[in-house]
């Protein structure tokens, strides 16, 4: 038996667009938290944009609302306060490649007070930030019930910068948990360390593309001579100097085939070598394109050849 269900979802989301606030959180491998840092996007902060938040947590003002240098400063001068490290007694800090990590004043701060900064290589944090594993993600979702709740409690309202402080109160508590922030340091392999926790696949979005050097391709119908025969940077392969002819002298000789010579034919051309003084056929001698530079020359020339040596015919004459 089947049955069909058929519903309609209504949901009433702010009006408000285009504004964003940075939180910034600190965790630890025991599962403790330091209280977070809000980034405001105002010119002047004002003390109930934060009281209403999570407990302890700070609140800064930037324009745009993103971290910058400074404020990273402002928020290691935060979680100094709670950690207490000293050059005696260092605590690691990883972060990110975000470029307000990379703050002189920051960094001079974090070098005198025992706070070691590690960064995570590019593109990985998906896999090694223990925040992004296990803690943003159910935090993100917690916040966006929040949101809709407050929406459905107060109609016709939209949500304030005043509020968004107060509206993660609730779910960072439930979810900056002792055992959600030691799953993700587990399954990041940083703690207990796991070199093998992460398997290799996932690291893809980090490699650099390896794009190989440019490849000898032979002389054949299918190679593209447009941007090999202008290409003087790749010398792989040379021409023994006793084996070429100047273009003058080739000019001067009567078309007659060579004896004992191999031919290799693109497009209409027919290449033939033969080492001097050779009675018999040698095999086909490959060249490569970056060898054969003047061929767009020697093709304007009338059908020549010469026993012994290089000749090339057209079919186009």
């Amino acid at each position: 038996m089947f049955i069909n269900f058929s519903f309609q979802v209504q949901q009433t989301v702010s009006a408000e667009r285009g504004t964003n606030v940075t939180m910034l959180a600190f965790i630890s491998a025991s599962g403790t938290t330091v209280p977070p840092v809000f980034v405001f996007p105002r010119k002047k902060l004002l003390p109930p944009m934060y009281e209403s938040g999570p407990l302890g947590c700070i609140g800064l003002a930037h324009d745009s609302g993103w971290m910058t240098g400074p404020n990273f400063f402002k928020a290691l001068q935060h979680f100094h306060g709670y950690v207490k490290s000293s050059t005696t007694n260092p605590v690691l800090l990883l972060l990110d490649n975000h470029s307000s990590h990379l703050d002189y004043q920051a960094v001079s701060f974090a070098k005198e007070n025992g706070i070691v900064i590690l960064t995570f290589p590019p593109h990985c944090s998906h896999v090694l930030q223990p925040c992004d594993i296990s803690v943003f993600g159910p935090f993100k979702k917690a916040f966006g019930k929040n949101q809709n709740d407050w929406l459905h409690t107060h109609p016709g309202e939209r949500i304030a910068i005043t509020n968004i402080a107060q509206l993660s109160n609730g779910p960072f508590q439930s979810t900056f948990t002792q055992i959600n922030i030691i799953s993700g340091f587990k399954a990041s392999g940083i703690f207990p360390f796991n070199r093998f926790a992460i398997p290799e696949w996932r690291y893809l979005p980090s490699f650099v593309t390896e794009r190989p050097g440019k490849a000898n391709y032979l002389l054949s119908p299918e190679a593209d001579t447009s941007s090999s025969l202008n290409d003087s940077t790749n010398d792989s392969l040379q021409i023994p100097q006793e084996n070429v002819i100047p273009l003058n002298q080739l000019c001067q000789m009567t078309p007659s085939a060579p004896h004992g010579t191999s031919s290799i034919h693109n497009n209409g051309f027919e290449v033939g070598c033969s080492l001097p003084g050779s009675s018999t056929q040698t095999d086909s001698s490959h060249f490569t394109l970056e060898n054969t530079r003047s061929l767009n020359q020697l093709t304007q020339t009338t059908p020549l050849t010469t026993h012994g040596t290089s000749s090339i015919h057209t079919n186009c004459f």
